[in-house]
């Protein structure tokens, strides 16, 4: 994965003089409380669906197919909430801190089991969504609107498990990784400390088994 983060920190310069500039602004986002709560992994994962749902089935929708600016931010919302998705399971920045890849594995199949539940519901609705705007479209060589909008919804339930996919092989990836560091650096540890950690372990095991020998007795 990208780092767009590290990249900027690493190259922008710091001010001296202790003002603000480019870096200051992005250590003071990456270590701000705003993106500690939105970088949960839950409240990314709720970002991402219900805001989905509630955009379609809302008049947020016609407004962003009549006017340019509703357009724009229907754009900026997705692609930030889906970078944030993103960046939440496999992001490598500086942020807060990552939980465990099981947890993230199991929040992204929650995740793209409700926007399969979105293409399902989009499939079903028996009335057209944002209908002032497609009406005055009315293009006669189209197929009807109600059909046409199942096939959007099929189109939104096939193609969301690719990514997810992708996402969740990656996720794995970076399970192993950090299993595989882990191992090296118990196994480094352990050759510093002559095994010290097995010892003690070794030890207490002996001493529960000779208490256990005493109460028998």
């Amino acid at each position: 994965p990208a780092a767009p983060l590290t990249l900027a920190l690493r190259a922008l310069p710091a001010r001296p003089d202790r003002t603000w500039g480019p870096r200051e602004v992005i250590l003071q986002v990456v270590h701000s409380r705003a993106l500690r709560v939105l970088a949960n992994p839950v409240v990314a994962a709720v970002l991402f669906f219900a805001s989905l749902a509630a955009f379609y089935w809302s008049p947020l929708f016609e407004l962003a197919l009549t006017t340019h600016s509703g357009h724009l931010l229907m754009l900026a919302h997705f692609f930030l909430t889906g970078y944030l998705f993103t960046w939440v399971l496999i992001g490598i920045d500086p942020g807060p801190p990552k939980w465990s890849p099981a947890i993230l594995l199991f929040i992204l199949f929650a995740t793209i089991t409700f926007h399969a539940f979105f293409g399902v519901a989009l499939t079903g609705t028996t009335f057209i969504l944002a209908p002032g705007f497609f009406e005055q479209v009315n293009l006669p060589w189209g197929p009807p609107l109600l059909a046409d909008q199942e096939r959007a919804g099929e189109i939104a339930w096939g193609f969301g498990e690719a990514p997810t996919l992708i996402l969740a092989i990656l996720v794995a990836r970076q399970w192993f990784r950090r299993d595989r560091q882990e191992t090296v650096r118990l196994d480094r540890q352990a050759t510093r400390d002559g095994d010290a950690a097995l010892r003690a372990y070794n030890d207490r095991l002996a001493r529960l088994g000779q208490h256990g020998e005493r109460g028998e007795r």
